[in-house]
């Protein structure tokens, strides 16, 4: 796992020194990603620089360091991840003549790119990916993502330059190209807590997406192509389910899974697991047990000193059940908020999705031993763990059996009552001590959902933060889109239209982010056995039944199948029925030791000066978090985060 950067001048004017110098620059920005080595490789008369930074994981030799070139020389590559496969691809490139000189994966590729060009590599290549290459003969870039998007690569063009980097940063280290923050990119923060693909927080650059190369050519032309879609893969899937009352099902599912765990456990460095105390990462627990791994990985948990919060007893008991050696740290609420001022840092790109602290934390612990950690990433998403499958489904389900007419009447009722002075409040009277819901809420999210026509504004009223982003964020636009424009699918059952948006947005735009970031500020590659392409596919051939029990619109429990499988593996009681997030107490912190800190990012006298937020509707909604009359954290969170980003670095106020 390293960091990759560069650009192509189209002028071709950049003399030598320059490139280097620039590479050198973009590099160094990226040691975080890659604090075994670096390399700078450019061509003045082409145009083109590469730069790389290295995390060495697989053959750390000298040899095999980037930018790494093919044996005839005609192709350059800086390669960002690891191909889980490609001792299979060397033997079949073997096969046909082609001779190594190494033994790592980044061989492997530069020759299977040689060999069977880019769309080809792609599809035979399994594993996290993005990589920059270069062809001296056809004078081409191809930059190109994995299929799931968990490793990350910016892109834009600027003038007559294209830069391209893992991380923001290393374009921030160019001078001379225009900086403007993207403020309807900042809409869609507030929104969804993380800048949704292919947006980026600056104007004119954009995320590579998910599944895609990009072709530049000499003259600045262009083509994007798509290799692997999970659109597609959902979409086969659904369309061949498998038996659920086949015995031979759930093993088979077993089967590739434990064999997606095996080979991603290939590295030259120690190896580790996230483990929660959840059924995820105690699935990949129990199949490194079983996959005859010659020594098993070290596994990490966080404990907190708030009991809501901790896991740690349940994932302590996983992994002794095993027989991992596990490594546990117990985290005092002052010690997870003494992370909070490095997150802008960390995390590279406005991101505010608070379990940022703790994946933060853990990846820390981690980086003490080993180099190399898995985690239970992408099993909600393909085995469909989110409660919000279930709730939504049900909740629609019931209201599109009332008549519109009915519903638009029934929210006009509540907007009307919303406004009738004291009803609000002396119906919270009513409710029970330590109620976390208010009348005021209540009746707006009535007259908000009651007149609904369609099931993506339900799901996205239910995932979203703020309502309104575009008229919080001074200056934006129409925003970054409806959440559901990314899915026009309405031939999909509800709760299968949710597991594949999130597979498109939340899981790339967030989740992956927060453990490339977290994991990658510490020098430590993460993997995610559930990722796994062909396990994917097998994945969404599974039918309701297998994920949710009874179907997701009758409230069946998520994951059914991944809780039989690992009740053949665990004792019953270290199979939790609910689904708990990696979270933090936020809302308390902001009330109490963070306030300090919130209140300056917040403060009348900064969002005056940034004249990026509309200072009065943060101001109330801090206001109101504060009186305890609603809770806001996650929503404040947001504007904190943007906020603390735009201070970490020199020249990110200007470009306001």
């Amino acid at each position: 796992m390293c960091g990759i950067a560069g650009l192509l001048d189209l002028s071709r004017a950049s003399k030598a020194d320059a490139l280097e110098s620039i590479g050198r620059a973009m590099g160094a920005a990226l040691a975080h990603r890659g604090p075994d080595g670096e390399g700078v490789w450019h061509e003045a008369e082409a145009g083109i620089l590469l730069a790389h930074r290295r995390l060495a994981v697989i053959d750390p030799r000298p040899e095999a360091a980037q930018p790494f070139a093919d044996g005839s020389g005609r192709l350059r590559l800086t390669y960002n991840g690891e191909i889980y496969n490609f001792r299979a691809l060397r033997r079949d490139l073997a096969a046909a003549g082609i001779a190594f000189r190494t033994e790592s994966d980044t061989e492997v590729l530069v020759e299977a790119l040689a060999h069977w060009g880019t769309a080809e590599t792609l599809r035979r290549a399994e594993g996290i990916f993005a990589f920059a290459l270069w062809d001296r003969a056809a004078r081409r870039l191809t930059l190109a993502r994995d299929g799931f998007g968990v490793k990350p690569l910016y892109v834009g063009r600027f003038g007559e330059r294209v830069l391209f980097a893992s991380e923001i940063r290393a374009i921030e280290a160019v001078d001379g190209w225009p900086r403007r923050i993207d403020r309807d990119a900042v809409a869609g923060l507030l929104a969804r807590n993380c800048i949704p693909a292919p947006h980026a927080i600056y104007q004119g650059l954009e995320k590579l997406r998910p599944g895609h190369f990009l072709e530049i050519e000499a003259d600045g032309s262009s083509r994007e192509h798509r290799f692997w879609s999970i659109e597609a893969v959902a979409e086969a899937g659904l369309a061949d389910p498998l038996d659920a009352h086949d015995p031979a099902t759930a093993p088979a599912v077993w089967a590739e899974f434990t064999r997606a765990v095996k080979d991603q456990l290939v590295a030259d460095v120690p190896v580790g697991l996230f483990l929660s105390g959840g059924l995820d990462s105690g699935a990949i627990a129990a199949a490194l047990a079983e996959c005859g791994a010659a020594e098993l990985p070290r596994s990490y948990s966080l404990g907190f000193e708030e009991a809501d919060f901790d896991e740690s007893e349940e994932a302590r008991a996983i992994a002794e059940h095993f027989g991992l050696a596990h490594t546990e740290l117990t985290v005092s609420a002052a010690e997870a908020q003494r992370i909070v001022p490095d997150l802008a840092t960390i995390y590279d790109e406005p991101f505010a999705d608070s379990s940022q602290i703790p994946t933060a934390l853990i990846a820390r612990l981690a980086r003490n031993d080993t180099t190399v950690v898995l985690s239970g990433d992408g099993g909600d998403e393909l085995f469909g763990g989110y409660d919000r499958y279930r709730f939504c489904a049900r909740t629609w389900a019931r209201l599109d059996s009332i008549p519109f007419p009915l519903r638009a009447a029934g929210g006009g009722i509540a907007g009307a009552a919303r406004h009738v002075p004291g009803l609000a409040s002396g119906l919270d009277a009513l409710l029970p001590r330590g109620a976390d819901k208010r009348w005021a809420d209540l009746l707006a999210s009535a007259q908000a959902v009651l007149p609904m026509r369609e099931r993506a504004a339900f799901y996205a009223r239910v995932v979203e933060h703020w309502r309104a982003p575009a008229q919080v964020v001074r200056g934006a636009g129409a925003g970054v889109g409806a959440l559901g424009d990314a899915l026009a699918r309405p031939d999909l059952p509800y709760a299968q239209w949710m597991r594949l948006l999130d597979c498109l947005t939340y899981l790339p735009d967030d989740i992956l982010t927060k453990v490339d970031r977290a994991t990658m500020a510490a020098g430590l590659e993460g993997r995610v056995p559930f990722l796994d392409r062909s396990l994917a596919a097998l994945a969404w051939r599974l039918p309701d039944e297998m994920l949710w029990g009874r179907g997701a619109a009758e409230g069946g429990l998520g994951k059914r199948l991944l809780r039989t499988l690992m009740a053949e593996r665990l004792p019953a009681h270290l199979i939790r029925p609910d689904k708990r997030g990696f979270a933090v107490p936020l809302a308390d912190w902001l009330r109490g030791p963070l306030r300090d800190w919130a209140e300056e990012l917040v403060s009348e006298r900064r969002l005056a000066e940034d004249g990026l937020f509309d200072a009065a509707t943060v101001r109330a909604a801090w206001h109101r978090h504060q009186a305890g009359e609603a809770d806001l954290a996650y929503w404040l969170w947001d504007v904190l985060m943007m906020n603390a980003w735009l201070d970490a670095a020199p020249g990110r106020k200007a470009a306001l």
